[in-house]
């Protein structure tokens, strides 16, 4: 085996055991920001953000020298994705500033956590 298939199988391996052992805190994780964000379950379930998030950190070839926090970035990242688009495809509400507001958006628009 070559050293790049080495590095992917243990790539891998480790990101399988870091889902296995946190699944549950990556979904509320995932659920939190959905919430925050003002994401209704419909459109972007928490366990979906996961997997696509997996599916990611699982796709990338290079080794991930922090994989824990870089797997909580790309779930952030999946969840202001889906807010994004849930907000360009309609006329919804968001949280802003703690308040749920109604917002008229054009294709610019971009969501921020506090």
């Amino acid at each position: 085996m070559d050293e790049r298939k080495v590095q992917a199988a243990t790539h891998a391996e480790a990101a399988s055991a870091l889902f296995d052992e946190r699944y549950g805190q990556m979904v509320g994780f995932a659920r939190q920001r959905l919430r925050r964000h003002g994401v209704p379950p419909s459109v972007a379930e928490p366990e979906d953000v996961v997997q696509t998030a997996f599916a990611r950190v699982l796709a990338r070839t290079e080794p991930i020298e922090h994989l824990r926090a870089y797997v909580f970035s790309v779930i952030g990242n999946e969840v202001r994705h889906a807010a994004r688009r849930w907000l360009r495809s309609s006329l919804g509400t968001a949280v802003v500033d703690g308040f749920r507001r109604q917002l008229l958006i054009n294709a610019s628009v971009l969501v921020h956590e506090k």
